[in-house]
C-alpha cells in the first residue's frame, strides 16, 4: 500500500515496454458500501509506466469475484490499447485477458484470454 494507491496489492504483473517496465497491480476488491457486505464491488487497479502518468481505474461488479474478473480484463483492454511492443518473461505474449461483449447488442462484458 501507498499513498497513491491505497489498498492491499493482491495480485501484480511487471511487464517490459519500449520506455521501461510497466507494473499492473490489483488490489483488494471491496463493497462499495462497508455496511453491506454482499452489495455490489470494486476492484481498484492501477497501472504504471504505460503512460506519462499512472492510470489509476476502479472496476465495479455484482460481487468481489465478478469486480475482479472484469477488472483483469480492464486491464487487458487497457494495455492492449496502448499499442506498444511489450513483453512478458521475454516473450511478446502478456498472458492478459481482454473484456468482449456477449453479443453485439449486449450491455454484458465477459473475458477472454487476449491474444496480445
Amino acid at each position: 500500500m501507498d499513498e497513491h494507491f491505497p489498498t492491499e496489492v493482491v495480485a501484480s504483473r511487471k511487464l517490459v515496454g519500449p520506455n521501461g517496465p510497466i507494473t499492473v497491480s490489483i488490489g483488494r476488491p471491496r463493497p462499495f458500501d462497508e455496511t453491506d457486505p454482499e452489495g455490489d464491488h470494486h476492484c481498484p487497479v492501477r497501472i504504471e509506466g504505460l503512460e506519462e502518468d499512472p492510470v489509476d481505474l476502479s472496476v465495479a461488479g455484482v460481487d468481489s469475484l465478478q469486480a475482479l474478473i472484469l477488472a483483469l480484463g480492464a486491464i487487458g483492454d487497457r494495455v492492449g490499447s496502448a499499442r506498444q511492443d511489450l513483453s512478458f518473461l521475454g516473450r511478446p505474449e502478456l498472458g492478459l485477458l481482454a473484456s468482449q461483449r456477449v453479443s453485439p447488442e449486449s450491455t454484458v462484458l465477459s473475458v477472454r484470454m487476449s491474444t496480445a
